[in-house]
């Protein structure tokens, strides 16, 4: 959606997600984790993250995935597990 403001045109979107992605990283402990203990990692981040990694060294050429699941079954803290995983472990730096 872009809107333009004061004489710019401005990606609401886009700016939020750029955003995001730089505030996450600082809040990203709160997501994956209660009482500072970690949440457990559950088998479809694993098959994820073997999926990601296939694709980090080149060996899939697929880009997306789908993680479908009615609320409240832990599809967010998938997400930031891999996020986490990304960061940390992979030392994966945003271009």
């Amino acid at each position: 959606m872009n809107i333009k403001i004061g004489g710019r045109k401005d990606n609401i979107l886009e700016t939020h997600i750029q955003n995001q992605v730089l505030i996450k990283p600082n809040s990203l402990k709160d997501e994956i984790t209660l009482n500072n203990i970690l949440f457990n990692q559950r088998q479809e981040y694993y098959n994820l993250i073997k999926y990601i990694d296939e694709f980090l060294e080149g060996k899939n050429t697929n880009r997306y995935f789908v993680l479908p699941g009615i609320r409240g079954v832990g599809k967010s803290t998938i997400i930031f597990q891999i996020y986490d995983y990304l960061l940390n472990e992979k030392k994966y730096k945003r271009k």
